[in-house]
């Protein structure tokens, strides 16, 4: 395939069960973009109207946490996007290489990713496919949502050979049960993605099972309370905590009932961070100036092996 309509293929970016993501250029605009396609060729019509549908209402979205999306077409039986082309990783990669991020930015990451998805849940659209792998990190830092209207596609009555409907690790429970999927079911998903960014963990495998081999997850995350995410990554706040796990009751009308409520919650808990580090910071500044003070008083024992080793501990240069 070289060319999908003005756009020139330049080069495979991935595959998967849905289609292809291509980087390629378009001729008009003289810019680069990513082209995710999808074969539609053999499937009923209605469902291939409810893709351009949903593919017209994403693009409408105009969100810096959502991917943008250029243009949609149709070639040989293949629908596609032409969308923004990004600089970064997955959280997928992210999660698997372990990357570090302090937890500061981690938080701020979060919050803008309810963001954009509080932009889509005002417009009337729920993504349905919430996982790491549709959350794309800048080389910049900057979160995007990918993804958007695909998702539909997927939850359809589509069965073509080799399509996977949806991903049941980051499913809700009530898609499990066949109820009604809204926007509560998305901020679920979200938070199992939150609680793996934070703890490189699923909420419902625990650290002795295989993350990609057990297939009793569906039944965890119906039946079963997620895993203390403290006991996983201790370094997480207690109240940071309080937000995730409300993000994963299994009543719906126990989460926060918007993404924008959930997006205020982390911004407290990214601000209480900042003020604490700034008190400890002041008390770490203060506790220096009055060990410098007693310099002059200390003398010679400064000089000490167990002064010189007590000092250097604390970053203090005698």
């Amino acid at each position: 395939m070289k060319t999908l309509g003005k756009y020139e293929v330049i080069e495979e970016i991935n595959s998967g069960g849905m289609g292809q993501i291509f980087r390629a250029r378009d001729r008009v605009l003289r810019r680069e973009v990513a082209i995710k396609t999808i074969y539609t060729g053999m499937t009923e019509p209605e469902i291939k109207n409810r893709f351009y549908r949903e593919a017209r209402s994403c693009a409408a979205l105009n969100h810096p946490n959502i991917v943008t999306v250029f243009d949609l077409g149709e070639q040989q039986g293949n629908s596609f996007i032409a969308m923004e082309l990004l600089d970064g990783e997955d959280l997928r990669k992210f999660v698997d290489r372990r990357g570090s991020m302090s937890l500061e930015a981690k938080v701020g990451c979060m919050a803008e990713i309810c963001d954009g998805l509080a932009s889509a849940h005002d417009h009337g659209i729920v993504h349905r496919d919430i996982k790491p792998g549709n959350i794309f990190i800048t080389r910049s830092g900057k979160p995007k949502i990918l993804d958007f209207g695909v998702a539909r596609i997927a939850a359809s009555n589509l069965t073509q050979p080799g399509i996977a409907l949806g991903t049941p690790r980051y499913m809700a429970p009530e898609q499990y049960l066949g109820m009604d999927c809204n926007a509560l079911s998305d901020i679920f998903s979200v938070g199992m993605v939150f609680f793996e960014f934070l703890a490189y963990c699923h909420p419902f495998v625990g650290l002795a099972d295989s993350p990609w081999i057990s297939k009793d997850i569906p039944s965890r995350i119906v039946k079963e309370e997620a895993l203390p995410l403290r006991s996983l990554n201790p370094a997480v706040p207690e109240r940071l905590e309080r937000v995730i796990a409300q993000a994963l009751a299994k009543d719906p009308v126990a989460r926060h009932q918007s993404s924008k409520d959930m997006a205020k919650e982390l911004r407290k808990v990214s601000f209480d961070l900042a003020r604490e580090c700034s008190t400890l910071w002041n008390e770490m500044l203060d506790c220096r100036k009055r060990i410098l003070d007693y310099k002059s008083v200390l003398g010679k024992t400064l000089e000490s092996p167990k002064a010189q080793f007590a000092l250097k501990q604390a970053n203090i240069d005698p």
